[in-house]
């Protein structure tokens, strides 16, 4: 029944990890901070939908969430520390005598092994990385744009192959990939529940759902996934992402597929005053 304590406490956990993604130095922080975001997010999301939750709460959220910044979702920074950390304990501590892997790998990682152009692939690796998160989904070019290792050229593996298939089994896989889509899920979570506090705050029974939203401040923040606003499915009474996807499925969000093939939405159960 406390309600202001409780979302002070609540509003508290989703400053801290903000901040704790801004200074994260590796994946490892990131990440974990990401996910210490998420579940306070829809906690917030499910008591603003209490019939009882008093209307000064929907004004303290709006008060204590401020646009989010890059900073405070993205990985740009722990990419570059990956990078950095990359580049001194795993490749320049790293003896090809003991490469293990097929005949073609052991003999590519003895001769055709070049240090400072493998540091300088994964660098351009990481850095097209950083270039893809920053750009927001909606502006991604269609299909698959997940960066890879170049492997293209005629006689590729004489330009340092053994470097090229270090990157390739230590470095290139889904994970920073996924990292991407993780960070777009947390902003349209964000975003979500501050236009839902002020949905309930200024909600009218008296007025369909999408023009009160049309009027909304909050409502102004695009999502980064269409480079639209934001959805109101007023038969499901759900505030939704089109997501990473970038398909409109309604909706219709997946537990198993996030934060990938799936709408990202929350519920914003409206009562009549």
């Amino acid at each position: 029944g406390d309600w202001h304590s409780g979302f002070s406490r609540l509003l508290d956990q989703v400053d801290f990890a903000k901040r704790a993604v801004k200074g994260s130095r590796s994946l490892l922080i990131n990440l974990t901070s990401k996910l210490s975001i998420h579940y306070p997010l829809q906690a917030l999301a499910a008591l603003m939908n209490r019939k009882e939750c008093p209307s000064e709460i929907y004004q303290l959220v709006l008060e204590r969430m401020p646009p989010i910044s890059y900073e405070e979702y993205g990985t740009g920074k722990s990419m570059i520390c990956e990078f950095l950390a990359y580049c001194i304990y795993t490749l320049d501590s790293y003896d090809v005598g003991k490469y293990p892997g097929n005949v073609f790998e052991y003999i590519a990682s003895h001769l055709l092994f070049q240090v400072n152009r493998t540091k300088n692939e994964a660098f351009s690796f990481y850095k097209a990385y950083i270039q893809l998160e920053k750009t927001l989904p909606y502006q991604w070019p269609a299909g698959d744009v997940k960066p890879e290792v170049d492997y293209s050229g005629p006689m590729w593996w004489l330009w340092n192959a053994g470097g090229k298939v270090f990157l390739k089994k230590y470095v290139v896989n889904d994970y920073l990939y996924r990292v991407i889509f993780k960070a777009y899920f947390q902003k349209a979570m964000y975003d979500i529940v501050k236009i839902s506090a002020q949905l309930h705050l200024e909600y009218d029974p008296e007025k369909p759902v999408q023009q009160i939203l049309a009027g909304l401040k909050s409502y102004k923040t695009l999502d980064p996934c269409s480079g639209k606003p934001y959805i109101w499915n007023d038969r499901k009474q759900i505030l939704y992402s089109i997501g990473t996807d970038r398909t409109d499925n309604g909706g219709a969000t997946s537990l198993a597929n996030q934060p990938y093939d799936t709408d990202i939405g929350l519920p914003v159960i409206l009562y009549v005053k």
